[in-house]
């Protein structure tokens, strides 16, 4: 019987120092990709994703959207705003990284649950122009502990958030008539 308890006692301090050790390191990172493929063009596509009043086609989550830099859009703009995900909301800050007309926009992004970078690289491909994003990040705090399950949950979120905007761009006539009335 002693030999039961020992091994449990053993078998449980073995189980609580590895989840010690885990937490410790953390999950190591995410990075991932998704592309985003439309008939509007570069600029077009690029104002969608640096045009203030463009942002509520992509962002519907989004709410208390507030720009803390004054003036263009530009390298260091920073944005705050609350994500509604089910009955969680989550306060993310945005940071302009890098900006090359109409390329690339690279963002960072900080919130409660993970740190990230989203690279956002515009091409254009025959007929149509492409979105390719790839985000590069960490967990942090609680959703470590969520492992695999948190990475997943954020990068479905991120692709989701993706997809509705490639559905945006190619299907909001709306949005096509903005885009189009400032050629």
């Amino acid at each position: 019987m002693k030999r039961v308890v020992l091994f449990l006692g053993i078998s449980l301090i073995v189980a609580f120092l590895g989840g010690v050790i885990w937490f410790a390191n953390g999950a190591k990172g995410f990075t991932f990709e998704h592309e985003v493929k439309t008939d509007l063009s570069m600029d077009q596509v690029y104002r969608v994703l640096t045009d203030r009043d463009l942002q509520q086609f992509w962002g519907n989550a989004r709410t208390n959207y507030v720009v803390e830099t004054p003036g263009d859009f530009k390298v260091g703009t920073r944005v705050t705003y609350s994500v509604v995900d089910g009955d969680k909301v989550y306060a993310f800050t945005e940071e302009i990284v890098e900006l090359a007309k109409p390329n690339r926009l690279v963002v960072k992004i900080e919130t409660e649950p993970f740190e990230a970078t989203l690279t956002y690289t515009i091409l254009r491909l025959d007929s149509q122009t492409e979105l390719h994003v790839v985000a590069d990040g960490n967990l942090k705090g609680w959703a470590k502990w969520g492992g695999s399950v948190a990475l997943k949950a954020i990068e479905d979120k991120i692709k989701g958030d993706l997809e509705e905007l490639g559905l945006k761009l190619n299907r909001s006539i709306e949005l096509r008539m903005i885009l189009d009335n400032s050629n």
